[in-house]
């Protein structure tokens, strides 16, 4: 049976691979598909989950999250290098993972929820909020997590990759990663004892930023309700109910004066 595109109003073969259908039912073609945004391999199923607004809406909003992502790149400004692996803006508190496919990404500190050293697929080591932190705190000082991945026994003799798993509070972007070794690679060779030694600087180095903006936020946070609460005896102030002088004195209990 012929159908009409939606969006397009042209009519579709009968062929299923040429059209697809929407949550509300509406039938779209292929070519529209692919000018909203969606990739060559999109699903019928992917499209399915979606309405016909969706999906006209798709483009402008890949054109305002690309808009948001170089108004960050714009605003970052590296002023730290972790072993040449991590950038960090100290000004804003924000990071990027060097790399072709990562470097146009941005990450806020605060959002780090915790990492891991993974070796051949498995968890080596782990750290970050509510955990025991890695590196410094949790080995008892740099190199300390070569102790930890080379004392175990079960250990292979040869890596074939071994990554930092960084975990964030983003729906988005969940998780992201730091190769170190990316080929076969003997434990016995400088190359493995290099990364390993990168590994226990990144981490180390996550942790102590963590709890550097942890507690930038927590002050940030502290002096906007010290900010508020002025804000409401000024009111009270102008509505009459407190005279000028326990405003005065009520603002300068809060400001500590």
């Amino acid at each position: 049976m012929v159908k009409t595109c939606k969006i397009c109003e042209k009519k579709i073969g009968g062929l299923n691979i040429f059209k697809f259908t929407t949550r509300d039912k509406y039938t779209v073609c292929f070519n529209c598909v692919r000018k909203a945004g969606y990739s060559m391999m999109v699903t019928y199923a992917d499209i399915n989950k979606l309405t016909l607004e969706d999906i006209k809406n798709n483009k402008d909003k890949i054109a305002q999250k690309i808009q948001v992502i170089q108004e960050e790149l714009n605003d970052f400004s590296p002023s730290r290098d972790i072993e040449g692996l991590i950038e960090v803006d100290m000004s804003s508190g924000k990071f990027r993972v060097n790399g072709f496919l990562t470097n146009a990404n941005i990450y806020s500190i605060n959002l780090i929820n915790g990492y891991e050293i993974v070796e051949n697929g498995n968890t080596v080591s782990s750290g970050g909020l509510g955990r025991a932190a890695v590196g410094a705190i949790a080995f008892g000082g740099a190199g300390a997590i070569v102790g930890a991945v080379t004392g175990k026994k079960t250990t292979a003799a040869v890596v074939e990759s071994l990554k930092i798993k960084i975990n964030l509070n983003n729906l988005d972007t969940p998780v992201i990663y730091v190769n170190l070794i990316t080929k076969a690679t003997k434990q016995s060779s400088n190359n493995y004892k290099s990364a390993i030694r990168k590994a226990d600087t990144v981490v180390a180095t996550l942790d102590i930023l963590i709890k550097q903006f942890d507690k930038k936020g927590s002050s940030n946070s502290k002096n906007e309700s010290i900010t508020e609460e002025i804000r409401n005896y000024k009111q009270l102030l102008d509505d009459g109910i407190i005279t000028p002088a326990e405003f005065e004195i009520k603002k300068k209990e809060l400001l500590n004066l």
